[in-house]
């Protein structure tokens, strides 16, 4: 709840809690959505490794990589990504293999994005334009 309120350092507080009370609960695992937001991305790392191997963690480890600067295995990993919504691998495809075609795939995927109910994808987002 805190990571959705925009309250990242809470959030990262009671993930570690939360983590000290039962270290193997995979559902910590979007924990590591918190701990990339602020760049700690060891930290992001060791919580999406709870769910090592899943369609999440497949979905979120080349956010992690992109922050670290390895953009190149950014790329790799992405594409073991979700073929779901458009702002998964498709997006992320283009914009690391093709970005003079990025506004192009963007305006073709312009319904689809912005049908998107999660308030946290479009935070996040603006979060990362405006920095």
């Amino acid at each position: 709840m805190h990571r959705y309120a925009g309250l990242l350092e809470d959030s990262e507080r009671e993930c570690d809690a939360a983590l000290a009370l039962d270290p193997g609960d995979f559902i910590f695992r979007s924990c590591s959505l918190a701990f990339m937001e602020l760049g700690n991305t060891d930290k992001a790392l060791r919580y999406l490794r709870l769910d090592s191997g899943s369609e999440f963690a497949a979905n979120v480890l080349p956010g992690i990589l992109l922050r670290e600067g390895k953009t190149r295995e950014a790329g790799m990993a992405a594409e073991r990504m979700s073929k779901g919504p458009p702002w998964y691998n498709s997006l992320l495809q283009t914009c690391l293999q093709r970005p003079s075609e990025m506004a192009a795939a963007v305006r073709e995927n312009k319904t689809a994005l912005l049908a998107e109910r999660d308030p946290e994808i479009r935070y996040s987002a603006a979060k990362k334009k405006w920095r």
